[in-house]
């Protein structure tokens, strides 16, 4: 499936302020994925690989992001730093999906904090950044 980078204009200066961020400290942070379309939403549905049809990828007001090297295979702590980025500047974080709600109050805290090396739990997502 081909990445469509088009972005919601406050979006992508907001998404870019992290990737700036994670570049600063040492990471390669790739987008992985951008706007997509109902199509390719269906077929992730499909496969298991997203939970929804209402995704804010459909809007360009999405992205998934990874680091080069570590993909999706990277520590907890490239998930907090990127997750503390993301509340830094007015965004979301796919970290929260699937907590409960004493579980998403625990991690706002590290990340508040700006604790990084933890074993606090996260969510099933740590890669999704919403507006």
């Amino acid at each position: 499936m081909p990445v469509n980078f088009y972005f919601n204009p406050v979006f992508k200066i907001r998404l870019d302020k992290v990737i700036a961020g994670l570049c600063e400290w040492g990471y390669k942070p790739i987008i992985v994925s951008g706007r997509r379309t109902l199509a390719e939403q269906k077929i992730l549905l499909a496969q298991g690989k997203t939970k929804t049809l209402h995704s804010k990828h459909l809007t360009g007001k999405a992205a998934d992001v990874v680091d080069l090297k570590m993909k999706w295979n990277a520590p907890n702590r490239f998930w907090l730093q990127m997750a503390f980025l993301v509340n830094k500047y007015g965004l979301k974080s796919g970290i929260y999906f699937g907590l409960s709600t004493v579980e998403k109050k625990q991690l706002k805290a590290k990340l508040d904090n700006a604790i990084f090396k933890t074993d606090v739990k996260i969510g099933w997502d740590p890669n999704h950044i919403e507006l």
